[in-house]
């Protein structure tokens, strides 16, 4: 059965979401666009970015990044949970967080086992298969490219099957201006929530990222 998709609700003040990236994806690409640059010879001519030109600032190119890079990340761990309950609602909660920032302009997933994020696109794209993996998740431990997945993410929602669980140090330590939320069953005794989604409660750890949308 298909984990059923919940609303992502506020549990304080303020929007509980982040937006889904910094620019808008150039439709049938694997690039997004981050801004300008000083042309450089040998650049494509579709890159010139030609009303800057008219504007008298010279000859600029649009700068690309990779698909993906900059938007917000979801990453399941289902390590260790207490009963199959807490799996459930950590895999509901996963998949209700990935389909809320999928259609506020995209974002990316990482499941268990998997060496790269997948990404998911505000028209749907890549829903589909990612919501049928969701309902095949088993106990395991994260995915071993976190790390990288993590790096360029505009913010990242760590959803842990275990009560109490912690999010890793390498992304803590790392986190520079991205958003880091830990998800995780029930309560944690020592902070405030802020927001709950099938059963789990959002974490704000580390809080950089500045525009945020409603889910």
């Amino acid at each position: 059965m298909l984990p059923r998709v919940h609303p992502v609700t506020a549990t304080g003040e303020g929007s509980p979401l982040q937006s889904g990236g910094r620019a808008a994806p150039i439709a049938g690409a694997a690039i997004e666009l981050d801004g300008l640059r000083p042309y450089r010879a040998g650049a494509p001519a579709s890159r010139i970015h030609w009303a800057a030109l008219a504007r008298g600032a010279g000859l600029l190119e649009r700068r690309l990044r990779p698909e993906g890079e900059g938007r917000p990340l979801v990453v399941l761990d289902a390590a260790s949970p207490i009963d199959a309950d807490d799996l459930d609602a950590a895999v509901r909660a996963a998949a209700s967080l990935s389909h809320a920032l999928a259609r506020g302009g995209g974002c990316s997933i990482l499941l268990p086992g998997d060496r790269r994020a997948t990404a998911l696109e505000a028209d749907g794209r890549g829903w589909p298969a990612v919501h049928a993996r969701l309902a095949l998740v088993a106990p395991g431990p994260a995915a071993s490219a976190l790390g990288a997945a993590a790096a360029g993410a505009q913010a990242v929602y760590y959803v842990a099957a275990r009560r109490g669980a912690r999010a890793p140090q390498r992304i803590l330590r790392g986190h520079g201006h991205q958003r880091i939320v830990l998800v995780v069953p029930g309560q944690l005794a020592s902070r405030r929530a802020a927001f709950s989604v099938a059963g789990c409660r959002g974490y704000v750890l580390a809080s950089g990222v500045r525009a945020a949308v409603g889910a």
